[in-house]
C-alpha cells in the first residue's frame, strides 16, 4: 500500500462564472482570501488598493486578502470570467523543490485547461461531489496553469496536433507489431 499526505498548502472555498449583460460593476469589498480571475471573453477592469488592472481575455488577476478591491468601469457586454477564493493553510507542509511564483497579472499560455478546469470544479460544486481535497488539487492544477511557460506554438494546442501527437506517440510504441 502507498500512503500519501493530502496535506496542501492551499485551501479552496466557492468558485463561480460571471457573464455580463453589459450591467453593473465589481463592488468594492475587502475580504479575507485570495481571488483568482480569469478572463474567458471580453475585458475586465479592477483596482486593488489603488492599482488599477485591464484584465484581457486569457489573462488572470490575483487579489490578495484583506486588500480593497473594485471594478473601475462598468461590465461590459459579453463579458465572462471565472473566479475562485481561497486561503493559505496555516499549517504548511516542509517547501519543497517545486514551487510555484504566481504573478499577479498573467497571461495564461493554455486558457482552454484553465478553463476545462474551471468548468470541473463548478460542475463538482454544483452537484455536491466536490470534496475538499480534490478542490485543493484542482486550485493547484488551475495555479500552475496561471504560471505554466508558453507552448512551442500556438498550432501545438489545436485538435489537429494533439491527434496528430497522439499518432505519433502510438507508433513510436507499436512500431514492432504487425
Amino acid at each position: 500500500m502507498l500512503v500519501l499526505s493530502t496535506a496542501l498548502p492551499i485551501r479552496s472555498q466557492n468558485a463561480g462564472l460571471c457573464v455580463s449583460r453589459g450591467q453593473g460593476k465589481h463592488p468594492s469589498r475587502r475580504i479575507d482570501s485570495y481571488e483568482l480571475i480569469f478572463v474567458r471573453e471580453g475585458t475586465l477592469h479592477m483596482e486593488e488598493e489603488g492599482k488599477p488592472f485591464v484584465i484581457g481575455a486569457g489573462q488572470s488577476l490575483l487579489l490578495f486578502p484583506n486588500r480593497t478591491h473594485s471594478g473601475t468601469a462598468p461590465y461590459p457586454p459579453g463579458l465572462s470570467y471565472y473566479w475562485i477564493h481561497f486561503t493559505l493553510q496555516t499549517e504548511r507542509p516542509p517547501i519543497s523543490h517545486a514551487v510555484l511564483r504566481i504573478p499577479q497579472l498573467a497571461t495564461v499560455a493554455r486558457p482552454d485547461h484553465l478553463v476545462t478546469l474551471f468548468h470541473r470544479f463548478l460542475e463538482d460544486q454544483e452537484s455536491a461531489s466536490l470534496d475538499q481535497t480534490a478542490a485543493d488539487l484542482m486550485l493547484l492544477l488551475m495555479l500552475a496553469e496561471v504560471v505554466a511557460p508558453p507552448t512551442r506554438s500556438a498550432e501545438a494546442e489545436t485538435a489537429a496536433a494533439v491527434l496528430a501527437n497522439r499518432a505519433e506517440a502510438f507508433v513510436r510504441t507499436h512500431f514492432h507489431l504487425d
